[in-house]
């Protein structure tokens, strides 16, 4: 089989998204699958891109107008590719490819309601994905949802494409579990992992639990000391690579994943920054239903999804970060998040998708 991976994202190799797809798509060459990325990008993750083997075709965009015509040249070279079936990562962008979309087949990938994230970002963009999002979503021969609770959603129920849920996850050969740190006594370190600007992921929340906790102490990873007033106790380092964040992530006692999905209108997921805390042996603290971990796990603390939950939770959160100190997951506990299973449910699903039903 034969797939082209189309994807419009403006981030490099710092990014979850980048690594979840760069992922994705080697471990389809290891199943034995053709695979080939076809992406938009800006010029400050060109080269990221242009450095991962499996890119086909590159184009670059400087602003939103840009973005959405791009996708004319970049469809045209995935088109010439021939791939037996098209995966998209969705975007209101796509409008303007929806025809050709819809003459190849192909299936998107479903992580949000983006309905509501939309009306979250601002009135344009809400704007813009209502008017857009049935030509970009009606194509599609199948949809992969990230959790049972989007494929269950009323904004997703009048497309008619088959569905899946599978959830993210990450690619464990790729990433060495972290030694656990010890001997530093009773003093608490955590780490976040997150984008600027996304309030769904709870950065907020991190700096309310930072300001009643003054003798913890908190690594910042992504955002910059421009974005926000910090408290003392909290060091923000900024966006780096996973070489340079490393050596910060193996002193925390526990990482902290999303908190504020409720401003999405969402409960469950599985958080690209979950799966590589979990890879690094980091137990976590969030505020969603794993969609991996339904009935939970001992590395998995899941505080109220709601304002304030991180304060509420202070004594819960002690309790469980005091439990680690000096300890890791076992990586045995965590094969469930592998990327091997998940990429074989995945490329099954997209084999039924272009293969004739059996005759009886």
């Amino acid at each position: 089989m034969r797939i082209a991976y189309l994807l419009t994202w403006s981030g490099d190799d710092r990014t979850g998204v980048f690594k979840k797809v760069t992922d994705q798509v080697a471990t389809w060459e290891r199943i034995g699958v053709e695979a080939a990325i076809f992406v938009a990008t800006t010029p400050s993750a060109l080269t990221a891109w242009s450095q991962v083997r499996q890119v086909q075709h590159i184009e670059v965009f400087r602003n939103g107008l840009e973005a959405g015509w791009i996708q004319l040249p970049l469809m045209r070279a995935l088109q010439a590719w021939r791939p037996d079936i098209t995966y998209v990562r969705t975007s209101p962008r796509h409008f303007v490819i929806s025809r050709q979309l819809r003459r190849v087949p192909h299936a998107i990938e479903i992580q949000t309601d983006d309905v509501f994230e939309s009306r979250g970002l601002s009135l344009t963009r809400h704007a813009t994905t209502l008017a857009t999002r049935r030509a970009c979503l009606k194509g599609a021969r199948g949809m992969v949802f990230a959790s049972r609770e989007l494929s269950e959603r009323a904004s997703y129920r009048s497309f008619s494409a088959r569905r899946t849920v599978i959830a993210n996850g990450i690619d464990l050969s790729r990433i060495e579990p972290l030694p656990a740190v010890q001997g530093r006594g009773q003093g608490l370190r955590f780490a976040f992992m997150g984008l600027p600007g996304l309030s769904w992921h709870g950065l907020d929340q991190v700096i309310a639990l930072a300001r009643v906790r003054p003798a913890w102490n908190f690594d910042i990873i992504g955002p910059s000391a421009a974005d926000l007033s910090w408290p003392v106790n909290v060091r923000a380092h900024g966006a780096l690579t996973a070489n340079d964040y490393r050596p910060i992530l193996s002193q925390a006692d526990a990482a902290i994943s999303t908190l504020a999905w409720f401003r999405n209108g969402m409960n469950e997921g599985s958080p690209l920054k979950s799966r590589e805390y979990f890879a690094l042996g980091l137990p976590v603290i969030g505020a969603y239903l794993d969609t991996d971990l339904p009935a939970g796990a001992d590395f998995y603390l899941r505080i109220p999804n709601q304002e304030g939950a991180t304060v509420d939770c202070v004594e819960d959160i002690e309790r469980f970060a005091h439990s680690w100190q000096g300890r890791r997951i076992d990586r045995a506990a965590i094969h469930m998040l592998g990327q091997e299973t998940k990429e074989q449910k995945r490329l099954t699903f997209l084999r039924e998708l272009v293969q004739p039903a059996p005759t009886n």
